[in-house]
């Protein structure tokens, strides 16, 4: 089995927000290689 060689090893941009109305703090997750953003629960093959 091969594996693809172009895989970045760059760590992602990571944020956290503060809901003080809801008291809760949110983690973004960024591909610092581009301008997509990890979400809760969303599936990797969804465009949009």
């Amino acid at each position: 089995m091969s594996y693809p060689n172009n895989i970045s090893l760059t760590p992602p941009d990571v944020s956290a927000h503060l809901d003080e109305a809801a008291n809760t703090i949110s983690d973004i997750v960024k591909d610092p290689a581009d301008d997509h953003c990890a979400r809760p629960g969303a599936r990797p093959d969804h465009q949009g």
